[in-house]
């Protein structure tokens, strides 16, 4: 089971070519730093800046859900880069988890 958050935007464009289209987004605002099982926060520190890392946009939306799966592996996996589960990315990337939660959010701005 996947457990990262997502957040939803939404947004409506105006005029005869407004098209259907979701910004895919990975919102980092904390790194993880391993097994600090001592440490009452957990291994998950808030970063000092946090960052968008822009990851696909998706115009099919049969499309959607492969992606946010495909999103939301990469923010579990903080240790590869996130470009590896594009889906012009590394084919060979396993569904394996490094972590099996993280507090960093999978944004989609959805616009139609």
């Amino acid at each position: 089971m996947v457990k990262c958050p997502l957040q939803i935007n939404l947004t409506t464009k105006d005029g005869p070519d407004a098209a259907w289209t979701a910004q895919v987004t990975l919102h980092k605002k904390y790194d993880y730093y391993g097994d600090l099982s001592k440490d009452p926060s957990g291994p998950w520190k808030p970063k000092d800046f946090p960052s968008d890392v822009p990851f696909v946009t998706v115009t099919d939306r049969d499309d959607l859900e492969q992606i946010i799966r495909m999103a939301q592996m990469a923010t579990l996996n903080p240790q590869e880069n996130p470009a590896e589960y594009l889906p012009d990315g590394n084919e060979s990337t396993s569904d394996s988890l490094f972590v099996k939660f993280s507090p960093n959010v999978v944004r989609l701005d959805v616009s139609f």
